[in-house]
C-alpha cells in the first residue's frame, strides 16, 4: 500500500469492527449454551467498545499525527479534511499540498 492508504484502510476496518460490535451487542440472539457466562460476555463487550471508540475518537492524522477530526464531536464519519494540516480525508497521496484538500476555490466574477 502506498501513502496513507494502509492508515486510511485501518480506520476502515476498525469503525467497520466497531459498528457491528455495537449491532451484535444488543442482539437478543444469545445460544442457551452461553447463557451462564451473559454477565462475563457483556463486560467484556462493553470494554471492547469503549476502548475502540476511544481509540476511533482520538484517531490520528496520517500526515501530521494530531487528532483529525480536531474539536469537533464527529469522531465517527470524520470531518473532510484535517482541521491541523489541511489533509483530505481518504487522501493517499503524502504529496499533496495542504491548501489543495479543500477544494478549488470559487471566486465571483
Amino acid at each position: 500500500m502506498t501513502g496513507y492508504e494502509w492508515a486510511w484502510s485501518r480506520f476502515r476496518i476498525l469503525r467497520f469492527v466497531f459498528f457491528m460490535l455495537l449491532i451484535v451487542g444488543f442482539s437478543p440472539l444469545v445460544p442457551a449454551s452461553l447463557a451462564q457466562y451473559a454477565l462475563t460476555i457483556e463486560i467484556f463487550w462493553g470494554v471492547t467498545l469503549f476502548l475502540l471508540g476511544r481509540y476511533l475518537w482520538k484517531w490520528k492524522c496520517p500526515r501530521c499525527r494530531k487528532r483529525f477530526a480536531g474539536k469537533t464531536r464527529k469522531w465517527l464519519f470524520l470531518p473532510q479534511y484535517c482541521p491541523n494540516c489541511g489533509l483530505q480525508k481518504y487522501s493517499v497521496d503524502p504529496g499533496a499540498a495542504p491548501g489543495a484538500a479543500q477544494g478549488p476555490s470559487r471566486q465571483k466574477p
